[in-house]
């Protein structure tokens, strides 16, 4: 198993875990949060503000979890305050890993060391800023997660590239209620 968090000004380094290691609370606690995150995020950041998001994994939901979050991480969004389901907010689940796995996993490995060292490569050469991409909807520039439009082909982030989403579906449901109407 690897851990491993973004934000938009870098990355953490990849936490590999053993083969066989349960990730409970305490190992996620102790080797992960305490060990690797709060040094990275204290030397990365300094003084200016971050806000830290996990999803929801029963480790990181347990309330111990939580209770080190919130006094260690000062802006530490709980697991009760993050919606389901939000792709937009979650860029680990629903962009980088797919990007590591298919760039890693196009051939095979014959040891844990040769994935390892190949995970480490690809990790390093994933770049998070994309700096000639803004939304054409809000401006944004500082997101990893992008769409295009179908039918212009502008940078749209995903939050946007959602909501017009959900608009044109509504959009076409009215448009073939009206029809049934008419057609009737």
């Amino acid at each position: 198993m690897v851990w491993a968090g973004i934000c938009a000004s870098g990355k953490t380094p990849l936490i590999f875990v053993d083969p066989g290691v349960k990730i409970n609370k305490d190992y996620y606690l102790r080797e992960i949060l305490q060990r690797v995150v709060k040094p990275w995020a204290e030397s990365h950041f300094g003084r200016r503000v971050w806000i830290f998001q996990q999803d929801s994994a029963p480790a990181h939901k347990a309330k111990e979890v939580q209770d080190w979050c919130k006094a260690n991480f000062p802006g530490f969004i709980s697991a009760q305050e993050w919606p389901p389901y939000s792709p937009d907010l979650n860029p680990m689940d629903y962009f980088v890993w797919s990007i590591l796995e298919s760039r890693v996993c196009a051939k095979p490995h014959k040891s844990l060391e040769s994935l390892r060292h190949s995970l480490t490569r690809e990790w390093d050469l994933i770049t998070l800023k994309e700096d000639d991409r803004k939304c054409f909807i809000c401006g944004v520039t500082q997101t990893i997660c992008w769409r295009r439009h179908s039918e212009t082909g502008n940078y749209l982030c995903n939050a946007c590239g959602c909501k017009l989403r959900k608009q044109v579906t509504k959009k076409r449901k009215s448009i073939n209620l009206i029809e049934e109407v008419l057609n009737k």
